[in-house]
């Protein structure tokens, strides 16, 4: 009798090197199915593997319906899993988390070597923790791993926080903890309930859109930053925007150019006035967008430079002199006048 390899009928495989002689392998359905269903039904360990023998039995038959003539056990059997589940089989696990996080926080994971997003989720509960499998596809040891935290509710928020690690075999842990945001609070301004000005993000053309249809047609540069701080507790925020502005102090904003160089562009038919305070951009370019997508309207900022350059002088000249009285106050106004009459004559 001639020699032939083994063929599985059911599915066409001829293993690479088991020869057989004349007689063709095959595997009933049920057989299968049971199988499956055994596998599926065994205890995992610790770390998720499964531990199994398998005999396999051959029988030889002159043919289909003959009966039985030979039986082989202990034959060889190849098994090759499919990646999408190899997980199920065996994992190795690591944890990364963030235990300072404080409940409702929006949280973002990222994996720096391998350009993915792990996780982008707001905390129902303080901490932040999750375990990821070393042998799969989303991290491996050695990789950059940043976190990304900011909290915002009502008129209390959080400086956003952003902190970097390497994963090891051990895991991740990020201790910063969050701080209050001072700026964001000292405005005392809900950044997720601004009014008389509508708002909204326009994260492809990275700008913060705006657009008044009522009088008195103006924005503080306070509600802008207070609306910063809210977009980065919403996910596509925390992950376009982060970084946009650095508050100096409740007067000053600046825009880091180098991270997201943010614009601010008026949509509307009115004109609208940005005022209150500076914001501005480090790489001296102005953050108003006058590009595709603007409306009518223009759009003017009123750095408030002037008031800046006076208040500390006069808070200086009231510490110095006291509050003047009323009649200080009528002298001066005596002099204001006579100084004005005297330029006029010139």
């Amino acid at each position: 009798m001639s020699t032939a390899p083994l063929i599985n009928t059911t599915t066409g495989y001829t293993p690479a090197s088991n020869v057989w002689t004349g007689q063709d392998e095959y595997i009933p359905a049920a057989a299968l199915t049971g199988l499956s269903s055994d596998l599926s039904s065994l205890p995992a360990d610790s770390q998720n593997r499964v531990q199994f023998r398998l005999t396999v039995v051959r029988a030889e038959r002159s043919g289909a319906t003959d009966t039985l003539t030979a039986a082989f056990q202990g034959a060889a059997l190849d098994v090759t899993l499919d990646p999408a589940y190899e997980a199920e089989f065996f994992i190795k696990p690591a944890t990364i988390s963030a235990p300072s996080l404080i409940a409702g926080t929006r949280v973002r994971l990222y994996n720096e070597t391998k350009n993915l997003e792990l996780t982008n989720e707001t905390l129902a509960s303080a901490g932040f923790s999750k375990t990821f499998d070393l042998l799969g596809a989303l991290v491996s040891v050695g990789d950059t791993i940043s976190l990304r935290a900011a909290y915002q509710s009502g008129l209390t928020a959080k400086a956003p926080l952003e902190s970097v690690g390497i994963l090891t075999a051990g895991g991740l842990v990020f201790a910063a903890e969050q701080e209050n945001d001072a700026t964001y609070i000292g405005n005392n301004i809900d950044g997720s309930a601004i009014t008389g000005i509508t708002l909204s993000p326009d994260y492809t053309n990275i700008e913060i859109d705006l657009s008044d249809s009522s009088a008195p047609y103006e924005i503080s540069a306070q509600s802008i930053y207070n609306y910063y701080i809210y977009l980065l507790t919403t996910s596509q925020g925390i992950a376009n925007f982060f970084g946009a502005i650095t508050p100096i102090d409740r007067m000053n904003y600046q825009v880091n150019s180098s991270v997201v160089p943010l614009k601010i562009q008026n949509t509307g038919s009115t004109d609208v006035v940005i005022n209150g305070g500076r914001i501005f951009r480090d790489d001296g370019v102005s953050i108003i967008s006058t590009g595709a997508g603007s409306g009518t309207g223009s759009l003017v900022h009123d750095t408030g430079f002037l008031l800046q350059f006076l208040q500390p002088q006069v808070a200086a000249a009231l510490s110095t002199y006291g509050t003047p009285s009323t009649t200080d106050l009528s002298a001066m106004e005596s002099r204001i006048k006579k100084k004005i009459t005297q330029a006029a004559l010139i």
